[in-house]
């Protein structure tokens, strides 16, 4: 129970985190097409739930959409795969709809999955 309240006190501080930099100005980069699209918020999201996770867990992993664990050497035990921000196109064009989603699993089976 500890790790699903630490997940959900994460994510909780991630939208609270999110929500102030909402504020600022976006840097807003493409990916692999026009409609794919990475802020500055998506990095720093991303960012802030690796170095968090892995100062808790150091033991665990983490798989990041914009870049954190793509050369992971093994996937064994705990492994988080994180979307910091799923819906970034809306996340610019409107803000909202939008959600910051992640899972925790062990063996491949999915432990937790939190969506905000």
């Amino acid at each position: 129970m500890a790790l699903y309240d630490f997940a959900k006190g994460l994510i909780l501080e991630a939208g609270n985190k999110v929500r102030l930099m909402m504020q600022e100005e976006l840097d807003i980069k493409t990916k692999s097409n026009p409609n794919d699209l990475v802020t500055n918020v998506d990095k720093a999201t991303e960012n802030y739930l690796y170095e968090t996770i892995l100062h808790n867990y150091p033991d665990h992993q983490v798989i990041g959409e914009e870049g954190h664990g793509h050369n992971l050497e093994y996937l064994k035990g705990v492994i988080w795969v994180i979307d910091p921000i799923d819906g970034t196109l809306n996340f610019v064009h409107q803000k909202r709809k939008f959600c910051h989603l992640y899972w925790y699993l062990s063996r491949w089976e999915a432990l937790c999955r939190f969506c905000l």
